[in-house]
C-alpha cells in the first residue's frame, strides 16, 4: 500500500537526491518534516534561489548607491573648497616676518646739512656794500638781536631785505638767486669737512616752505654726504667692527656758525640736518633736526630694512636697484626720487628749468621761485599725476632711525667761536629685517588642493568603503555557513528520530 508505514519508512531511508545534494552548500538547505495527518512528507524551508538572488542584488545596489553618494559628496566639497582656496590664492596674500641680523658690512646712511644763510653777513656787506645799510632802528635792533651788537656797532650793516632796512631790490633778489646756481661748495660753506669727505659729498638745494620775507628766493643751500640719488656710484659701506665703547663710528662733522654772520636776522634756526637713505631725497627743514651753535650732538643710528614683493602681490614694488644696473647705472634708485623726476620733467617742459620741490640734485638748472604751475600751458594733473602713479614702492627700503643727544660744550674754543659738532655713530649694529613673503608656495598649493590632503581624501573614501564592503561580505558568509551547519544538524536529528520511531 502506498500510504503504509513501511513505504513511509523507505521514503525516509531514501531521501530525495535533490535534497541531499544541497547539504553542505552555502544556501539555506530545505528539509522534510513528517506530518502525522498526512501519509506523505511536507517540505518546508527557505525561499527559492531566485528570490535569494534578487534579495542579494538589491542589497548590493543599495550599498553601491550609498557609497557613490558619499564619494560624490566628498568630491563636491573638495571642489568647493578648491574654488574657494583659488579665489583666496589669486589675491596673492603675504605673510610678514621679522629677523634680526648682524651684517659683516654696515650700510652707511646719507647725512644732509642745510644752512639758512646764503652768505656770511660780514663778507657779503664788505663785498656788496650797495646791498647793505645800517639798521633803521639800531637800538631796537640790538635789543632783539644782541649777538649782532657785541663788538663795535659803528660799522654794523645788514642786508636790504625789508627787515629793519629798505625793501630788497630786484637786483639783490637776482644776485641771491644766482648764488644758488653758482655755488662754490668748498669755499663758502660753513661746514668743515675732512678732505676725504669732499669726494663723497654733493651740493644740493631745497625749498624753504617757511620763508615768507624773501618772496622770490625761498631756497636753502645743503651739503649731502653719501647721497646717491642719480649717481653711478655705490653708497659707502663700513665693516661692522665696534670700538671699545661698543659703537661703530660713522663720521664727525664740524660746523662753524657764528651768530653775527647770520644773513637773515629774523631767522632763529640756521643749521638743519637729517640722516636718511642714500637713495631718498629729503628736506631737513621738515624731516630733520635743527642745530644750535655752541653744542655737541651725538647722533645714534639704527638701521631697519623692509623687503617687499613685486607685482602681482599687493605690495607691488619695483626693484629700482636692479633697473639702475640694467640701465647702465642711470636713473632713480627709489620711489621718492622717481616722483621727484616726474615733477622736474614737468618743469623742464614748462619753463626750461627745474624747480626744487623737494631737493634739487643739480642746482645749475634751478628755476626762480616766482614761477608757478599756473603759468604753465601743460596741465599739472595730466602730466605729473600719471607719472607719479607709475612710481611704485621700493622693493628694498632702508629706514634709518636716529636718537639725538644734545650736549652743551664747555670747551672755550667751541663756545666762543660758535662751533657745532655732530658725531654720528651706530650704537647697535644689529639690523632688523622686515620681510613680506608669499603665504602660499608651489608645495603648499599642491598639498592644500590636489596634493596630499585632496588625493588622500579622494582615494581613502573609496578605499575605506571598499574594505568595509569586503569585511561585511566575509562576515555575512561566515554567519551563513554557521546557520547552514546548525540547520543541517537539526535535519539529521529529525531523521534519526523518525528512523527510531
Amino acid at each position: 500500500m502506498k500510504g503504509s508505514p513501511q513505504n513511509m519508512t523507505e521514503e525516509l531511508k531514501s531521501p530525495d537526491q535533490n535534497s541531499l545534494s544541497n547539504i553542505g552548500s552555502f544556501g539555506i538547505i530545505p528539509f522534510e518534516k513528517f506530518s502525522p495527518e498526512h501519509a506523505f512528507p511536507v517540505v518546508t524551508g527557505s525561499p527559492p534561489e531566485v528570490n535569494k538572488g534578487k534579495f542579494v542584488l538589491r542589497g548590493y545596489s543599495a550599498w553601491f548607491v550609498l557609497k557613490s553618494a558619499i564619494f560624490l559628496a566628498c568630491v563636491m566639497v573638495c571642489f568647493y573648497q578648491s574654488v574657494d582656496f583659488y579665489k583666496h590664492y589669486f589675491t596673492y596674500p603675504l605673510t610678514t616676518g621679522f629677523t634680526v641680523i648682524n651684517p659683516k658690512f654696515y650700510k652707511i646712511p646719507a647725512i644732509t646739512f642745510c644752512v639758512r644763510s646764503p652768505f656770511k653777513l660780514t663778507k657779503f656787506c664788505k663785498k656788496n656794500p650797495h646791498f647793505c645799510q645800517r639798521p633803521i632802528d639800531l637800538e631796537d635792533f640790538c635789543l632783539l638781536y644782541p649777538f649782532y651788537c657785541k663788538d663795535d656797532i659803528s660799522n654794523l650793516k645788514i642786508p636790504k631785505m625789508g627787515y629793519f632796512a629798505d625793501l630788497p631790490s630786484a637786483e639783490l633778489e637776482y644776485y641771491i638767486f644766482q648764488s644758488f646756481r653758482n655755488y662754490k661748495m668748498n669755499l663758502e660753506t660753513p661746514l668743515i669737512f675732512k678732505p676725504k669727505l669732499w669726494n663723497n659729498s654733493k651740493y644740493t638745494v631745497v625749498e624753504n616752505p617757511f620763508e615768507q620775507e624773501l618772496k622770490k628766493s625761498k631756497f636753502m643751500r645743503c651739503l649731502s654726504y653719501n647721497l646717491h640719488l642719480m649717481s653711478d656710484k655705490e653708497p659707502e659701506i663700513k665693516e661692522a667692527e665696534t670700538d671699545e665703547e661698543g659703537t661703530l663710528p660713522i663720521e664727525t662733522f664740524l660746523i662753524f656758525a657764528q651768530m653775527k654772520d647770520i644773513f637773515f636776522p629774523w631767522a632763529k634756526d640756521q643749521v638743519f640736518f637729517s640722516v636718511h637713505s642714500p637713495y631718498v631725497p629729503v628736506n631737513p627743514l621738515t624731516e630733520g633736526d635743527s642745530l644750535e651753535p655752541g653744542f655737541k650732538y651725538k647722533v645714534f643710528v639704527r638701521l631697519e630694512e623692509e623687503h617687499l614683493q613685486p607685482s602681482p602681490y599687493p605690495t607691488n614694488c619695483t626693484d629700482y636697484l636692479d633697473l639702475w644696473k640694467k640701465n647702465n647705472r642711470t636713473g632713480p634708485r627709489s620711489q621718492e626720487m622717481c616722483k621727484s623726476l616726474c615733477y622736474l620733467s614737468y618743469t623742464r617742459k614748462c619753463f626750461g628749468c627745474e624747480k626744487a620741490k623737494l631737493i634739487l640734485y643739480d642746482p645749475k638748472n634751478l628755476c626762480p621761485a616766482h614761477l608757478k604751475e599756473s603759468d604753465c600751458p601743460i596741465d599739472f594733473n595730466t602730466e605729473v599725476q600719471p607719472c607719479k602713479r607709475r612710481c611704485q614702492p621700493n622693493c628694498l627700503k632702508l629706514k634709518y632711525h636716529t636718537r639725538v643727544v644734545k650736549i652743551e660744550t664747555h670747551e672755550k674754543i667751541f663756545a666762543k667761536r660758535d662751533y657745532i659738532t655732530v658725531d654720528v655713530s651706530v650704537r647697535d649694529t644689529d639690523v632688523t629685517v622686515l620681510t613680506h613673503n608669499p603665504l602660499y608656495g608651489a608645495w603648499e598649493v599642491f598639498s592644500y588642493v590636489g596634493g596630499l590632503i585632496g588625493c588622500w581624501l579622494g582615494m581613502s573614501v573609496w578605499t575605506c568603503f571598499g574594505i568595509i564592503e569586503k569585511k561585511f561580505r566575509r562576515a555575512a558568509e561566515v554567519i551563513q555557513i554557521f546557520r547552514n551547519q546548525s540547520r543541517l544538524s537539526a535535519d539529521e536529528a529529525i531523521s534519526l528520530k523518525l528512523q527510531t520511531y
